[in-house]
């Protein structure tokens, strides 16, 4: 539909041991340089600024890093393992936002199959968990990421990992576009493109489950009951 959806770790991503046991050391402007170079234009940042801090990025300076870089930084903290706090009216708003370039690029957009998932790959990746060299951000999981990060067009959602809360952002656009047609399958298919530990958790998946709802659409399972959290900032 005009372009793609990435999904990536934090760029600059720096620890001396992250929870796999790797090693990362990773550039910040080699990484956001090498993002724009693949034709990514919005980066989504779903980490807070604890969150940055402890991968050693600025969280104050990292909007500007991304304006050298041409890309539109957008923020929406979400809390490790959980989904969005901000209303899921905001929370739609905020889709159909990320939405429209694809819905205008095409007339045909809202077909099934129109929106891609690219995970980066990277050089200089020595397994699981390490991460280093200068090529575009590689994306860590259980499956070989697709090579199709260099066509990229659009979109990219970052967490710490890559996974889960970008995996959820990813089910949700693809909901939002009819790339699929119920919340059950949302979450099938960015595990089949992305990792199968993609939508991390239960509230993970009863947050797309209940943004499907909210769309009209069917979750393909029951839905828990919904208590909305304390609303968080959604900064553009």
């Amino acid at each position: 539909a005009g372009g793609k959806c990435g999904l990536c770790f934090c760029p600059g991503k720096t620890v001396t041991r992250d929870r796999g046991g790797g090693l990362w050391s990773r550039d910040l402007a080699t990484d956001l340089a090498a993002l724009r170079a693949a034709g990514v234009t919005q980066l989504v940042c779903l980490l807070n600024p604890s969150e940055l801090r402890s991968l050693h990025v600025d969280p104050k300076a990292y909007p500007g890093n991304c304006r050298k870089a041409r890309i539109q930084l957008r923020q929406l903290e979400i809390i490790e393992g959980a989904g969005p706090t901000c209303s899921m009216d905001d929370f739609a708003s905020l889709m159909d936002e990320f939405a429209a370039p694809f819905l205008n690029a095409s007339t045909e957009a809202t077909a099934p199959g129109t929106l891609s998932v690219a995970a980066p790959a990277g050089a200089g990746t020595q397994g699981a968990g390490v991460a280093g060299g200068t090529g575009p951000p590689h994306a860590v999981s259980e499956e070989e990421p697709s090579d199709e990060f260099g066509a990229v067009q659009g979109i990219v959602f970052h967490c710490r990992g890559g996974v889960g809360r970008a995996g959820l952002m990813a089910a949700c656009l693809a909901l939002r576009l009819g790339v699929v047609t119920s919340s059950a399958a949302a979450v099938s298919w960015i595990r089949k493109r992305r990792s199968k530990t993609a939508v991390e958790t239960s509230k993970q998946e009863a947050f797309v489950d209940h943004y499907a709802v909210h769309l009209g659409l069917p979750t393909g399972r029951p839905v828990p009951s919904w208590r909305r959290p304390a609303p968080a900032a959604v900064h553009g």
